[in-house]
């Protein structure tokens, strides 16, 4: 029964031991019925809790990104975070996919960011001041990012 590093619960053992019908093996067809079944209530709750805090806090990068230029991408990302999300939540309806990894590395990449954000705020425009070519006292002495050619290079 136990099989690698953890139990194998969808062995034909298993399914013969509890279900009703031992011959109709079958999958849940959904993500929430997967982590019910697996998980209980309680972990049901737990799994909706998860996804409902990564909702909220590409809400809160929707809400907190773009308020200086350098951050705008943090809301654009939060946006796409939720289109993602909502993918997932309504295909998940009718898939087994409970723990297929794209949804746990949006959920990575929305802490990231928000951390981000509070780190970029934190540091202040001194941060800002420290990036070559950007200066907040002096908006006229932004420079552009350009690729020089090799005759400018040689000359500089």
């Amino acid at each position: 029964m136990i099989t690698g590093a953890g139990f194998d619960m969808y062995t034909a053992d298993i399914f013969a031991l509890y279900a009703p019908n031992p011959t109709d093996i079958h999958a849940a067809h959904s993500i929430y019925f997967q982590v019910l079944g697996e998980h209980g209530f309680i972990g049901l709750f737990l799994f909706m809790g998860m996804w409902w805090s990564v909702w909220r806090t590409s809400n809160w990068l929707i809400q907190n990104g773009g308020k200086e230029p350098e951050s705008l991408w943090c809301k654009n990302l939060g946006a796409m975070c939720q289109v993602a999300l909502v993918g997932y939540a309504v295909g998940g309806a009718f898939l087994s996919l409970a723990y297929f990894d794209l949804p746990y590395n949006i959920l990575v990449i929305v802490c990231l960011t928000k951390r981000w954000i509070l780190n970029f705020r934190s540091q202040g425009q001194d941060w800002i001041e420290s990036i070559p070519g950007k200066s907040t006292k002096d908006p006229t002495s932004v420079q552009p990012n350009v690729e020089l050619s090799i005759s400018e290079r040689s000359v500089r």
